[in-house]
């Protein structure tokens, strides 16, 4: 979770450091797009989260940047070849906690963007992105609310459609509730490494 210049970033690093005390084993935030690049190619987590900003290139999809710290652009083809293998084997969730994130739209050999990136050609064992951009405190909490299920032994499907309800409940004309999508086996679920 890089610093930027997101008011509810900071909450979600402080929801993943109080993870730490509940026991489970939780990394230092990645802040640059090398960090982010190093932990992908060792590949030794159950749970990739990026809280960043998020832009979406319909007419070339692959080109679609997470914005971290200092502005360093993060695009879907930089996770390819040797650098994912790490990913293939561990399969972990990957949750891009940033605007269009979930989008996909065809490119010159398929389809292209962050979802199909992750799903298709590295083959994650779950995506989480949003469709469009999000509310920046709705977000942070969705993804507390994902997590908190999720930690409390629940399937993806049912942990996914269980945070939607506070978001939407907390501002129901707001259409963040809406926005994320998942791709996983709707039964999947993850063992948490504790400390």
């Amino acid at each position: 979770i890089p610093e930027l210049d997101l008011a509810y970033v900071q909450q979600e690093k402080q929801y993943f450091e109080g993870l730490k005390h509940r026991g489970l084993q939780v990394a230092d935030p990645l802040q640059s797009r090398d960090e982010v690049l190093d932990a992908v190619r060792n590949g030794e987590f159950q749970v990739l989260h990026l809280a960043a900003h998020g832009n979406f290139n319909p007419d070339k999809a692959d080109q679609s940047p997470l914005v971290l710290q200092d502005q360093q652009e993060l695009w879907p083809s930089d996770l390819s070849g040797s650098q994912v293998r790490a990913l293939r084997r561990e399969r972990p969730i990957v949750f891009l906690n940033a605007c269009h994130s979930g989008q996909i739209e065809f490119a010159l050999t398929g389809l292209g963007g962050w979802a199909e990136q992750m799903v298709s050609t590295i083959g994650v064992g779950a995506f989480v992105g949003s469709l469009w951009e999000v509310n920046d405190l709705l977000a942070a909490e969705f993804a507390a609310f994902f997590y908190d299920r999720l930690i409390a032994g629940e399937a993806l499907s049912a942990a996914f459609r269980a945070a939607r309800e506070p978001i939407r409940q907390r501002q129901p004309s707001n259409p963040t509730w809406l926005a994320y999508t998942l791709y996983a086996d709707p039964n999947g679920r993850t063992e948490w490494a504790v400390q």
